[in-house]
């Protein structure tokens, strides 16, 4: 167990994370990430950030109040059990139980991995709340690192990181890591920390030297935004190589992003690549307005533009849009130059530039296989409510089992089940459209083909509220259920490679 500190636990609470699990108040941030090992075997590294609020801290043996958690961890092949894991988690004790409040903790294990395809299940419980539900999910794992080519691991995303010379289950390549349980970078985030191992490059590259590009991108690019966001390191080529790396994102916007690492030979020849998505919450930073001119543009391009701006126009406007042709040309630049004198008097083509902005970035975001991104209703509702301040993604994790009523359950923690199908929540912690806080929306790709999120369920006034939308998608049929033995145990109990 590793307690961690204040100000890291202010930061990791209020964040999206890979994998949350949530039933009768107990909360588990999930982590899962695969490695190379050796012998035609990886690793799974599976790490557990427990929030205390949700546990029940009992008196132990020593008088003093803990929590402590069992987690079950299953891998299936071929339908039958190939490894079956069992861990206990306690957190530091406490003399009464309001001293533990705010004090989450979080741990890890590695387990091995002969190479192949697997089904890993896991079931989480708190041990001092025998009524409670356990939480689980499960995901498709392929422990599978390719021997005739150079190969990234996934990439882990770090909150904190110092050198250290102990043998410990935390430190891994030299380095005393906090992981990073989110892909949201909030303002109060200025950096981020990764580390990636890379594997042999030695047998593939036949320089004596290769060359790791690290850059981030928009989400559909595959350039850096711009040099602060590009950096290139000559390595000595080896077997096994680590990184850990950063970058400053203090003025980097809001918007969603990509992290790439690409591995390459002095002649720009591209070996491998890894990706993250990750998406960044900087207020503080305002983008580049462009200054737009229509007054000498075609129809077909005003047109255009007044779909844009249909989706934030009321009733009447949106009457006026519809009824516009080609013959109104100058009625449809009076029209436009008037929508925007209505909301913003000093500087129209200021604001106008500005929404232009956001409608560029929802194209590039949530354009899908039928239409465009400011079409979607993840688009529409960006545009029509500016950036959350919170998007949570579930990619879909096979059914769990954290409720089994639809109507009786919690709907501030709306994602108390993981389901096969991918889905988003969105939150706003203000919400001036409505005069509200704490408003969530609920995306769910429910075809699984197009990626076209369906907004299915909102707490807002005057939105969709479907509180048993869950069961709606289930009755759909869209949501399916979806080298010795000593060695083997030191590693798993922390040395690392």
């Amino acid at each position: 167990m590793k307690p961690l500190k204040k100000n890291l636990l202010v930061i990791l609470l209020i964040l999206t994370v890979l994998c949350s699990l949530t039933a009768q108040n107990l909360r588990v941030n999930v982590n899962y990430l695969l490695f190379d090992y050796q012998n035609d075997t990886a690793y799974i590294e599976l790490q557990f950030l427990f929030g205390s609020e949700g546990l029940i801290f009992a008196l132990n043996n020593e008088e003093k109040y803990q929590a402590t958690t069992h987690v079950d961890v299953t891998f299936l092949s071929n339908e039958k059990t190939a490894i079956e894991k069992q861990f206990s988690f306690s957190s530091a004790e406490y003399e009464d139980t309001l001293t533990h409040s705010g004090r989450s903790f979080y741990d890890l294990r590695r387990i091995l991995l002969p190479y192949g395809k697997y089904t890993m299940k896991v079931q989480i419980k708190d041990i001092n709340n025998v009524h409670a539900e356990p939480l689980s999910f499960e995901k498709e794992i392929v422990a599978q690192f390719a021997q005739d080519k150079i190969y990234l691991s996934d990439i882990q995303p770090v909150a904190m990181l110092s050198r250290s010379q102990e043998k410990s289950r935390f430190v891994k390549n030299g380095y005393d890591y906090t992981p990073y349980f989110s892909d949201f970078y909030p303002q109060n985030i200025n950096i981020m920390l990764f580390m990636v191992e890379i594997y042999r490059s030695k047998q593939c590259i036949a320089d004596s030297v290769f060359k790791i590009v690290t850059f981030l991108s928009t989400v559909n690019g595959d350039q850096a935004i711009d040099k602060r966001f590009l950096k290139e390191k000559i390595v000595a080529n080896d077997d096994f190589y680590p990184i850990y790396q950063s970058f400053a994102i203090d003025s980097l916007p809001s918007g969603n992003y990509r992290l790439n690492i690409q591995i390459k030979d002095l002649r720009d020849s591209l070996y491998a690549s890894k990706e993250r998505f990750f998406q960044r919450s900087n207020p503080s930073v305002e983008p580049q307005v462009p200054v737009l001119q229509i007054d000498s543009l075609p129809y077909d391009t005003l047109k255009r533009y007044l779909d844009y701006i249909a989706v934030i126009a009321n009733s009447e406007e949106q009457m006026q849009i519809s009824n516009f042709t080609s013959k109104d040309y100058q009625a449809i630049l009076d029209f436009f130059e008037i929508f925007w004198r209505r909301r913003n008097p000093q500087n129209p083509w200021q604001e106008w530039g500005k929404y232009y902005t956001m409608v560029q970035q929802v194209n590039a975001t949530y354009t899908t296989l039928t239409f465009p991104g400011f079409r979607t209703d993840r688009g529409r509702y960006y545009l029509k409510y500016g950036p959350p301040n919170d998007i949570e993604y579930q990619q879909g994790q096979g059914r769990g089992n954290a409720y089994d009523n639809p109507y009786g359950h919690d709907y501030r923690n709306p994602h108390e089940k993981i389901y096969d199908n991918p889905y988003e929540i969105w939150w706003y912690n203000e919400f001036p459209a409505t005069n509200q806080t704490n408003i969530y929306f609920i995306f769910a790709d429910v075809d699984m083909v197009t990626k076209d999120f369906k907004m299915v369920h909102s707490n807002a006034n005057g939105e969709r509220a479907d509180y048993i939308w869950k069961a709606i998608l289930e009755e759909d049929g869209i949501l399916t259920p979806s080298e010795n033995r000593s060695r083997n145990a030191q590693f798993e109990n922390g040395y690392g490679r």
